[in-house]
């Protein structure tokens, strides 16, 4: 995933991210740059493979977030940002058409 921020100096920061973890309320990032704790994210999912999953449609999904904790590890900073808007999990497939237990 992308990840946009602007930074102190008013400078805009792109960077790609490898997701470790995702649920409804937030992400846990590993990044090579670090954003400040507070600061709003812009996260792009590029693809439509969590848009079957979650309430998002289109082929980029843009979520906006906000870090919450960074922690420096090996090559890499652990970002845990929580999402603006919580998202919503898609409801239940329809259950089959003509089929019938016997």
């Amino acid at each position: 995933m992308f990840v946009r921020w602007t930074d102190d100096r008013k400078r805009k920061v792109l960077e790609f991210a490898t997701t470790l973890n995702i649920g409804a309320g937030g992400v846990l990032l590993a990044m090579y740059r670090r954003p400040p704790v507070g600061t709003n994210l812009s996260i792009e999912i590029p693809g439509a493979v969590i848009a079957s999953e979650i309430s998002l449609s289109g082929s980029v999904n843009h979520l906006q977030a906000q870090v919450l904790r960074v922690e420096k590890r090996a090559n890499a900073h652990f970002i845990a940002a929580a999402f603006a808007t919580p998202l919503e999990a898609s409801p239940e497939p329809p259950s089959a058409v003509g089929t019938s237990a016997r």
